[in-house]
């Protein structure tokens, strides 16, 4: 009984987010929307743990697209 308990506190202790978290969005190709939401980054590792992962995948997504899409990093969750 005492091992399971433990799984668990472990398992919730890396459930946690971030207060600071940054999101990835990019331009869409056509059509009305301003923007695109891709990704957030809310690990517990705080802001400068997400900026710095956010700006890891915009450079991977820029590359793979190849200047289709301007990708760019924002403070904050996803918000419309």
């Amino acid at each position: 009984m005492g091992l399971i308990p433990i799984m668990l506190a472990l398992m919730m202790a890396g459930c946690t987010t971030s207060e600071e978290p940054y999101s990835l969005y990019k331009t869409p190709l056509m059509g009305q929307q301003k923007r695109l939401h891709v990704f957030t980054f809310d690990a517990s590792g705080g802001r400068e743990y997400n900026k710095n992962n956010c700006q890891l995948a915009l450079e991977r997504f820029e590359k793979e697209q190849g200047g289709k899409f301007k990708f760019w990093c924002e403070l904050g969750g996803y918000g419309r």
